[in-house]
């Protein structure tokens, strides 16, 4: 009887050879190990990171925008502890900002001319803990893969300004302007990789990707959720 070879399959013998590899790279790592600061007791570490993030963003006003693609852009800061060569914990604080428009004008009947823009400004601020599982795949321990859970609070302040400008019937302009905010938060969670490169026993940079869901955040009265992708670049100091 012949058997064929499935994608979860190959998935799983792929996976334990990268186990594999990263048990025999471990063996082979001594205590001179780029890793760890120190061989024996604690090793604790600070993080900086800058990332872009693309996201869904769905509003239930559909005179603002119904469905528009988000980015955001800023960094967080993160203090971790290594508990050994595989094993790390993490807790970090972000700030990511964000800005839309939409503009429209029109010319009444009586020859009035009005025009119109709304700006968006979107802050988000996850506050996140993480557990990684890393994987040494240089000797002596420069580079490690990571795989990292994470899960925590996400908070979002949403600003709208309204920009009307018109010309009345006797000819003035007219300017107006109002702001409206909002906070919200809710739940976050995901899973992400990252490859570290350690260069020495005290500084390492790592590039990383992200999926990080997020629960309903209330705006205009109403609920959404999203589903975010995360670039991240990142620099350590260990201590």
């Amino acid at each position: 009887m012949t058997t064929m070879k499935t994608p979860i399959s190959k998935t799983i013998l792929s996976i334990i050879g990268l186990l594999a590899t990263g048990a025999i790279a471990f063996a082979q790592t001594g205590d001179d190990s780029c890793v760890l600061r120190r061989p024996n007791g604690a090793n604790f570490y600070v993080e900086a990171s800058a990332s872009y993030i693309k996201e869904a963003v769905k509003l239930a006003d559909t005179r603002s925008f119904s469905s528009k693609s988000n980015n955001l852009y800023g960094g967080s800061a993160a203090f971790g502890w290594r508990i050994n060569s595989n094993n790390k914990l993490q807790i970090e604080l972000g700030a990511y900002a964000s800005s839309a428009s939409q503009a429209d004008g029109f010319k009444y009947p009586d020859d009035y001319h009005y025009d119109g823009r709304l700006k968006f400004d979107f802050t988000a601020i996850p506050l996140l803990v993480s557990y990684s599982y890393c994987v040494p795949l240089i000797q002596n321990g420069r580079g490690e893969l990571c795989l990292t859970p994470v899960a925590g609070a996400y908070f979002i302040r949403f600003k709208q300004t309204s920009i009307i400008s018109y010309i009345d019937s006797d000819g003035r302009p007219l300017h107006y302007e109002s702001h409206w905010s909002k906070d919200s938060g809710t739940y976050a969670a995901g899973v992400g990789a990252s490859f570290v490169w350690h260069f020495t026993s005290r500084f390492y940079a790592s590039v990383g990707y992200r999926f990080l869901y997020r629960g309903s955040l209330t705006i205009y009265d109403k609920g959404y959720s999203a589903a975010t992708h995360w670039a991240t670049l990142a620099a350590g100091w260990k201590f």
